[in-house]
């Protein structure tokens, strides 16, 4: 139960690390169009992932989905996170980048309701403590417009339509929910196998978005990119491919809530990351809403474990010093 738990908070960490690490990236590349990063990470899963498959443990897989009838779980595991960053990546022609991650990050209570009525995951109050926690320190961390222009932030000239990216925001975050029960429920299906369906998935999504982008808004895949820039693409396209297999195996260890809620430390990352490449100024609001964040995955992360857990980490320690 420890071993299991701790495995699953490394990996959602490493998820979280992951995603912030993409957004950081892509922010380097001026005037790209932003599914290019979809098609180069569908390219990373496809190429490699297929490579580590064999064709028995895929036949093995498919029957076993077969067999249990998940069908419909295992189509929502693989196609509903693609279509989450199709959203999102979208959204974020239409609204704000902070607006777009706070309401993305409310996916935590769409999982947790999820989960609670398909597959009966019980909802205690530490659990709505820990979710209150996480979405507080979002807030402060991104500070959204919808809700500080009520203290004198003025909104952006560049979204008028703002509307909309809230519509695909919120998009976003049910997809990640359903994404979410869907992957608990075909738990017992190897995360290479679901990474490779998905890569799949995410390079049809990004080549058709790219393409619907393009008529939209005349923004090419590759418009006159140097050298570096498709180096850093790539490179973005390889973190993100390796957040999508990190997120498939952190809902192999821990519950939807417990995985949402470390996955919240994404916020965290972003402002870290910026801070250290002198990118965003340090904040008081900011590092307090690192602080609420970390302090819910670790408060959520204790009550998970029993006090027989500790009495058995306790009476090894002893064992050891003995």
């Amino acid at each position: 139960m420890i071993r299991s738990n701790l495995i699953g908070i490394c990996y959602g960490l490493g998820n979280a690390f992951c995603l912030a690490l993409t957004g950081f990236l892509a922010k380097q590349i001026n005037g790209y169009n932003p599914l290019t990063l979809m098609v180069s990470s569908g390219l990373w899963s496809v190429v490699f992932l297929t490579l580590l498959n064999d064709e028995k443990s895929v036949w093995i897989n498919v029957g076993r989905i077969r067999e249990k009838g998940h069908v419909m779980s295992f189509v929502a595991s693989v196609c509903f996170m693609p279509l989450a960053a199709f959203f999102l990546f979208i959204a974020l022609n239409f609204i704000e980048y902070a607006d777009a991650m706070t309401i993305t990050q409310s996916s935590i209570v769409c999982s947790s309701i999820l989960a609670f009525i398909v597959l009966r995951e019980p909802l205690k109050a530490v659990d709505i403590f820990c979710i209150s926690m996480a979405l507080a320190g979002v807030f402060l961390i991104t500070r959204p417009l919808f809700i500080f222009e009520h203290f004198g932030v003025e909104k952006s000239s560049h979204y008028p339509v703002r509307e909309i990216g809230a519509v695909l925001s919120a998009l976003t975050a049910f997809c990640i929910a359903v994404f979410a029960v869907g992957r608990r429920c075909v738990v017992y299906i190897d995360s290479l196998f679901l990474s490779t369906c998905q890569g799949y998935i995410t390079l049809l999504v990004g080549c058709l978005g790219a393409l619907i982008l393009l008529h939209l808004t005349g923004k090419p895949v590759l418009p006159h990119c140097t050298a570096q820039d498709r180096f850093v693409i790539m490179a973005a396209g390889f973190v993100h491919a390796t957040c999508f297999l990190c997120n498939i195996q952190v809902f192999k260890y821990l519950s939807v809530v417990h995985s949402t809620t470390v996955k919240t430390s994404v916020s965290a990352f972003s402002y870290a990351l910026q801070c250290i490449f002198s990118v965003e100024p340090f904040s008081c609001l900011s590092i307090s809403g690192c602080c609420l964040i970390l302090a819910s995955v670790f408060l959520k992360s204790y009550a998970s474990f029993t006090l027989k857990d500790f009495t058995k980490i306790f009476s090894k320690g002893n064992q050891n010093l003995v």
